[in-house]
């Protein structure tokens, strides 16, 4: 969809929601998105959380799509897995 925006010189701006640790990437990476929905509370779920500074997001340090959510965020969310075990 980013690609197909840039063709037609449209700008993206991709919708954190959930996804943000994700669309962080596609936000550095491609031309088409100048812009990006941050939502402070997510910082509170994931081990790398998504940083912004200065108005700017900065890319995570680590390999990866920085998607390891913290093991307090799982028991306080209540992130159930396979069996309903808390994982």
């Amino acid at each position: 969809m980013a690609d197909l925006a840039l063709a037609n010189r449209l700008p993206v701006a991709p919708h954190a929601g959930d996804m943000v640790q994700i669309h962080l990437h596609l936000a550095l990476a491609h031309p088409a998105c100048a812009i990006l929905e941050y939502i402070p509370w997510l910082r509170e779920c994931f081990e790398e959380p998504a940083q912004v500074r200065e108005g700017r997001a900065i890319a995570p340090g680590a390999p990866g799509a920085s998607t390891t959510l913290r093991a307090d965020a799982k028991e306080r969310f209540g992130v159930r897995l396979n069996g309903g075990a808390t994982q």
